[in-house]
């Protein structure tokens, strides 16, 4: 039985097209987000909290390249909301 899902040409392109570009890709995010789920959960429910009217606070540390903006771009363009996120480089 083969777990493994084909990612459809079109996202697969479209993921690609947003990699090279350097942006996080609107659609196709659970197929590169790999490893990530608890992370992803846990900022998405301090987004829900915020959104709620408390507040939150989190320093997001690694190295360089381990993925700290992609997190962070993972988790706004996820919480489809207008909300502020403070991001320092």
């Amino acid at each position: 039985m083969d777990e493994h899902k084909k990612v459809p040409k079109r996202i697969a392109q479209t993921v690609l097209n947003s990699l090279k570009g350097g942006v996080v890709p609107r659609i196709g995010l659970p197929y590169i987000t790999v490893g990530r789920k608890n992370e992803i959960a846990s900022l998405l429910h301090d987004v829900e909290i915020i959104a709620e009217g408390g507040a939150s606070f989190r320093f997001i540390v690694g190295r360089y390249g381990s993925g700290k903006s992609f997190l962070l771009q993972t988790i706004i363009t996820l919480s489809k909301r207008s909300l502020p996120i403070l991001n320092c480089g």
